[in-house]
């Protein structure tokens, strides 16, 4: 009997799933989170095609909601004699030009949850200091008291030795606690990037879980198996209910994306539909240069353009028409999906041709192209020209500096366009650099759901 096999792609405010009956693909659908939980838009789509999973695949972006949140409240962090202060003291500095006074980044947990361990290796996992039960003893009786519920465990050179590592974390466990405790890679030379992967797993799993228990509903409502969910973490590989997968899971999209794309001397622009993005393919790094250091999860070479889709489009009065620093993101949304009051770019991209998608609304075009005219109208370098030309200008800016940072961060000469606004783009791009090889990639817009398909089959 055919398998039934089911993608889900989840961003922050968008999901995408596709399902397979044996080789054929049935149907694919894109959900708007903001609109409906997940539970339901994936739930209603399963009972609609009567589909029960065998296997369902999720690459998933949706915990980077809570990235920009305070991170860490009831975390708490068993680390060697002597280094309890590490943590704060390896944090990046904030990078304010000319700053007498420079602040360091706040750390992932609390500073008054670090507690230190007698218990010692060398950095040959030689035993210098055995673990002391009686310091284990006191250290619990302050976490019941502090009300911690999770715990990492990072021990020096556990690398060369996980044995006090594993014998703490499992003393911990027994009480009932979230434990944390993966060393470090042999090949790596630093011990803060373990640390944080441990921490920043810790902070997450709250988070993760309930999005698995969302995912997890659908699955019941179709009658499924819930034991038939896989995530898959930055190297595509599949795994369930492992907490030390958690911060590795936040590049799977980008493995997703680029696994059946091109070779390993592709970049691909990755024009999604939240998110812009070059990705040099065959370019993995060991470490992702996070906000609060570098954490220790392999993810492919990224690049982030400072054009995004949720820029707002603005009036600057020395500057003419600019667009945002910061994304507004899609709640409320775009004026096109008749939700926000703020133009982006991604309206400008609807006025130059309507968007295929359900959440944009007739009736708000009107009011976007008003909007549109009245910063026009406020600012008198713009006078001169039609709304109609500034909007078509305004693209042309938008694809010339997605060009202009393309040419500064690759010396890939072949250039692979993916996403949703693909095919939106791609023949401007090819204009303004013809002298790379441009490719479009024919399954642009379900790219990150439809090829989890080769993963399912072989589970």
């Amino acid at each position: 009997m055919a398998k039934t096999l089911v993608g889900l792609h989840v961003g922050v405010s968008f999901a995408e799933v596709a399902l397979w009956k044996g080789q054929s693909l049935v149907a694919t659908r894109r959900f708007y989170l903001p609109s409906e939980p997940i539970a339901s838009h994936l739930g209603k789509f399963l009972q609609e095609h009567q589909a029960i999973p065998d296997r369902l695949i999720v690459a998933s972006r949706y915990i980077e909601k809570v990235l920009d949140s305070r991170l860490g409240g009831t975390v708490a962090q068993i680390v060697t004699a002597g280094f309890e202060t590490w943590p704060i003291l390896r944090q990046p500095t904030l990078s304010h030009l000319f700053e007498l006074r420079p602040v360091r980044q706040s750390p992932l947990a609390s500073q008054d949850l670090i507690f230190g361990l007698s218990a010692r290796m060398d950095h040959t996992g030689k035993e210098l200091k055995p673990v002391v039960a009686e310091e284990l003893d006191v250290i619990l009786a302050k976490f019941k008291a502090l009300g911690v519920k999770r715990v990492c465990v990072n021990l020096l050179f556990a690398q060369a030795n996980p044995t006090h590592q594993q014998q703490v974390a499992d003393f911990f466990k027994k009480q009932g606690f979230e434990v944390f405790a993966a060393p470090r890679e042999k090949s790596s030379n630093d011990e803060m990037p373990a640390w944080r992967k441990n921490l920043l797993n810790a902070c997450l799993s709250g988070v993760f879980q309930e999005h698995f228990e969302e995912i997890a509903k659908a699955v019941d409502v179709a009658g499924g198996d819930r034991n038939c969910i896989y995530f898959i973490n930055s190297y595509g590989e599949p795994f369930q209910k492992d907490p030390d997968q958690v911060a590795s899971s936040l590049f799977a999209w980008s493995h997703s994306v680029v696994s059946s794309l091109g070779d390993n001397d592709s970049a691909i622009l990755y024009l999604g539909l939240e998110s812009f993005y070059l990705i040099e393919k065959g370019d993995a790094q060991s470490l992702w240069k996070s906000q609060w250091g570098p954490i220790e999860t392999k993810t492919e070479s990224h690049f982030r353009f400072t054009i995004q889709p949720t820029l707002e489009v603005m009036n600057h009065p020395l500057d003419g028409i600019r667009f945002g620093d910061i994304s507004l993101g899609y709640e409320p949304g775009p004026i096109c999906f008749g939700r926000g009051l703020r133009p982006m770019v991604i309206d400008l991209m609807c006025l130059r041709e309507k968007l295929a998608l359900p959440q944009v609304q007739e009736k708000a075009i009107p009011k976007l192209r008003n909007q549109l005219s009245t910063i026009f109208r406020n600012n008198p370098e713009m006078n001169k020209f039609s709304p109609l030309q500034l909007e078509k200008d305004l693209i042309e800016v938008l694809n010339t500096r997605v060009c202009l940072e393309l040419a500064m961060k690759t010396t890939r000469k072949k250039i692979i366009v993916s996403g949703y606004f693909a095919h939106r783009a791609f023949h401007q791009l090819k204009s303004l650099v013809p002298d790379l090889q441009w490719e479009k990639d024919e399954s642009h817009e379900w790219r990150a759901v439809t090829s989890l398909k080769k993963i399912g089959e072989m589970l």
